[in-house]
C-alpha cells in the first residue's frame, strides 16, 4: 500500500516550543520521526543566533494535515503556511520575518 502525501506544509515554531512542537508532530506523523520534526533547522530576524525559531518543510496526507492544522493552527507560537496555496520557503520566510542562521563548522 502506497501512503498519498497530498500535501505540503511550511511550519514555523518559537525556538522554546520545540519539544511541545515535536510531541504534537509526533501524533501527526507517528510512524516516520515526527518526533523529530523540529529543531534542525534553526530561523531568527537577523539570520544570526541566537535563534528565535526552528521550522520544517514536511509533506502530509489528509489526515496529517488535519492533525497539523488541529494542533498548531490556533496557537500563537506558530506559524503555518500551505504550500498548495503558492508558499514557498523563500515568501514563508519573508512573510514571518526570519532568516535561516547558517550553521557554522569549526
Amino acid at each position: 500500500m502506497t501512503t498519498l502525501y497530498t500535501d505540503r506544509w511550511i511550519i514555523f515554531v518559537e525556538i522554546d516550543r520545540t519539544a511541545t512542537a515535536n510531541n504534537l508532530a509526533a501524533v501527526w506523523d507517528p510512524d516516520t520521526g515526527g518526533h523529530k520534526t523540529f529543531g534542525n533547522v534553526r530561523l531568527s530576524a537577523s539570520g544570526e543566533e541566537p535563534a528565535t525559531h526552528t521550522g520544517c518543510n514536511t509533506a502530509a496526507t489528509g489526515p496529517m494535515t488535519q492533525g497539523i492544522e488541529t494542533a498548531l493552527g490556533a496557537v500563537p507560537w506558530a506559524s503555518l503556511y500551505d504550500v498548495g496555496e503558492g508558499w514557498t520557503w523563500k515568501t514563508a520566510l519573508s512573510d514571518a520575518g526570519l532568516q535561516r542562521i547558517e550553521p557554522s563548522f569549526g
